[in-house]
């Protein structure tokens, strides 16, 4: 994956936010995303999907939040929170990283949260699935690039 120092390197005017008109036009990446991509570089996203059992849907979110209080300032953590799917049963846990090896660290801690307080089996319909997804940042050709 590419970290910022790898993109400086190869694209010093997208890490110093600078590119055509003809790149924008073309590709729909504006300035400030190419910024942003030079400082952060590749994220981790850990996903949950969680099919509660009639009437333990309160329980569910309670849980989630527990996890989401206790992970405040962890280093690493962007963002984290349950979501709720429009028009379905499911709740949908998001939790975006600076890194996979930052949430594997944080990991130990911030489920023991969850796994301390929630019976098992009683709430959910079916194990909650678990999705694991990788940056797949590819930076614009230079062809594109004046």
């Amino acid at each position: 994956m590419f970290d910022a120092a790898t993109i400086r390197a190869v694209r010093p005017d997208v890490a110093a936010g600078r590119h055509t008109r003809k790149h924008s036009v073309r590709r729909g990446i504006h300035s400030p995303l190419l910024r942003g991509l030079a400082s952060v570089g590749a994220m981790f996203i850990h996903m949950s999907i969680h099919v509660p059992n009639p009437g333990y849907e309160q329980q569910v979110l309670d849980s989630m939040n527990r996890v989401r209080l206790a992970a405040l300032g962890t280093p690493g953590l962007l963002l984290i929170g349950p979501w709720r799917e429009d028009g379905g049963g499911r709740i949908v846990g998001i939790a975006m990283w600076e890194s996979r090896a930052l949430w594997e660290a944080a990991l130990p801690t911030l489920f023991a949260v969850a796994q301390a307080d929630d019976p098992d089996g009683v709430w959910h319909a079916s194990p909650p699935e678990r999705i694991l997804l990788e940056d797949a940042l590819v930076l614009p050709p230079d062809d594109l690039v004046d």
